[in-house]
């Protein structure tokens, strides 16, 4: 099983998140990670630090890797194994990050800890260093190598509600490669790597925990390995007993057993170094394809919706020659005089795609339950037709306001109207509630727009440059972003977000959630781990869990019986 060491730490560590914002130059840049306050464990802390050099590719790919030299932990061999490696990853358009980590001196989570960090600073970091968040790496050397598979056998998702912008994300790296590396703590490890990290008398428990052979799971990330046979030092069998556990695990792996060059590889240089690198950037390039071979997810709520068709349609709106309609799911039995609860759903599409069909499944799934259900058509940013997102926005304005006027009409009741959406349509359900003023020329305001309760879906929810659709909005972005809208007596929110979305990313989601409580609104964020954005539209039974969970969140309100 393994054991994930989590250090909450405060908001002063926020300095590596912004020390090399915004800069175009290639040269080498040291930064610091902790701030000269630095964890020894959950508890301790000490006055030291441990840094990084960042080494930007002049034309990056988006891959990043997080370099740990050997030395056998009493050490850094900082050169052939640092500094010399991010050079030559450069080459090949890949940013390169030399760890330089605390020596342990019997404290065994302290390197971890600053591999961790290492990686979560690049994350945080990923937009302003021309870094895929989804494509950090980290490579090892020796004891380096042992430190780097132990970041990749023991790693959490972040703290959501750390002060610390770079603690709230994810530290598992997304690939691992090592090179002769030190594994098990056991008989055959290198004595004095496992002396320096451990202590002398390790216990029995430590030992294993620090045989990251025996910490492998099914997460544990696709890994590289290359080690010569006649390597005395640090016995091939190393590398053996880590591709056993991830070929049993099902992870993906590879070992290159090289002939001969000892440890070291013969001083990095020769036809054995030569080759671990030529087959790793192989390895990586495959590795790459793969992984764009599978972005293509299985999508049920696309064949559910198919399926699906609503009870009527109805128009809300009309705007020059067009109508924009409510795709109305009645509930069975639905008299006229009755007065449901409505659940209203927008979709996605980044404001400029997407179609009401998309979100049907949810429409029907409360309209099963006895709401009338309604999945909102809208207009989309259109260059051509001269639309923009602002356009979206109203139009939602204007579904919400149509609805409570003519709830009798519709068999709803006009106090227990409820409006969700996902990703951009996310975004207009919000605004019904928060954007004041953005309204259709003409349109009545006199009849509320604000909904009785929201549930955005990995939403839109920060429209800055760290955000999603700055560049969409233009100038006018704040007018559109609810983090920056939040106030009082806003409706309950349930929110929905997943830590590893990139496109709509996380901590806007985080900051929403903690402005809404500041100001005495109820919000609660429900976190998937690692999810990548629109992952509950991909997976039936997250899809399921997001149903039970707004069904609860429904009934506790008074929205659903």
């Amino acid at each position: 099983m393994i054991r994930v060491l989590i250090v909450t730490l405060v908001s002063m560590f926020t300095i590596p998140f912004a020390a090399v914002a915004g800069s175009a130059d290639t040269s080498p840049q040291r930064i610091s990670l902790w701030n000269n306050h630095a964890p020894i464990d959950s508890e301790k802390f000490e006055e030291a630090d441990s840094w990084i050099t960042l080494h930007r590719a002049d034309k990056g790919n988006g891959t990043a890797v997080v370099i740990c030299p050997g030395g056998g932990y009493g050490g850094l061999v900082t050169g052939g194994e640092g500094h010399g490696i991010a050079k030559w990853l450069n080459q090949h358009e890949i940013t390169g990050v030399v760890l330089e980590y605390r020596l342990p001196a019997g404290r065994p989570f302290v390197p971890l800890l600053d591999a961790q960090r290492a990686i979560r600073t690049v994350r945080a970091n990923a937009k302003d260093w021309n870094v895929n968040p989804s494509r950090v790496g980290i490579m090892g050397f020796s004891a380096g190598g042992h430190l780097a598979s132990t970041a990749g056998t023991h790693f959490d998702t972040g703290d959501a509600d750390a002060a610390d912008p770079v603690s709230r994300l994810g530290c598992r790296p997304d690939f691992t490669i090592l090179v002769y590396p030190v594994i098990t703590m056991g008989g055959t490890t290198h004595r004095g790597s496992r002396t320096n990290l451990l202590g002398a008398m390790p216990s029995d428990a430590l030992i294993e925990l620090f045989s990251n052979e025996k910490q492998v799971t099914s997460k544990t990330p696709p890994t590289f390995l290359a080690h010569a046979l006649d390597d005395k030092p640090v016995p091939i069998e190393n590398s053996r007993l880590f591709h056993k556990a991830l070929r049993t695990h099902k992870v993906s792996s590879k070992l290159l057993e090289l002939p001969s060059g000892g440890h070291g590889l013969n001083g990095y240089k020769g036809p054995m170094w030569d080759a671990w690198q030529k087959q790793s950037l192989e390895w990586l390039e495959q590795l790459d394809q793969k992984s764009a071979r599978s972005t293509k997810r299985p999508d049920p709520l696309r064949k559910i919706a198919a399926t699906l068709e609503p009870t009527r349609k109805v128009v809300y709106k009309k705007i020059g020659e067009r109508d924009l309609h409510l795709h109305i799911f009645d509930p069975a039995g639905l008299q006229p005089k009755d007065r449901r609860p409505c659940f209203i759903t927008i979709h996605g599409g980044g404001w400029s795609g997407g179609e009401p069909r998309r979100m049907y499944p949810f429409a029907d799934h409360y309209a099963q339950l006895g709401m009338v259900g309604i999945s909102l058509e809208y207009r989309l940013l259109s260059q051509k037709r001269g639309t923009t997102v602002f356009d979206c926005v109203k139009d939602g304005r204007s579904a919400l306001r149509y609805v409570r006027s003519h709830a009798g009409a519709l068999g709803i009741d006009p106090d227990k109207i409820v409006v969700s959406g996902a990703s951009a349509g996310g975004h207009v359900a919000l605004a019904t509630a928060l954007f004041d003023g953005v309204d259709e020329a003409g349109e009545s305001v006199n009849i509320s727009c604000v909904p009785n309760a929201m549930i955005p879906l990995f939403p839109v929810i920060d429209t800055s440059e760290a955000g999603y659709g700055n560049a969409k909005i233009g100038d006018r972005w704040q007018e559109l972003s609810p983090v920056d809208h939040v106030r009082s007596n806003l409706p309950p929110t349930l929110l929905f977000h997943g830590t590893g979305d990139t496109v709509t990313p996380f901590p806007g989601a985080l900051s929403f959630r903690n402005a809404m409580l500041k100001a005495g609104n109820e919000c609660e964020l429900d976190v998937h781990p690692d999810g990548k954005h629109g992952y509950l539209m991909f997976d039936h039974d997250l899809y399921l869990d997001t149903l039970r969970k707004t069904d609860a969140f429904l009934k506790a309100h008074g929205l659903l019986q």
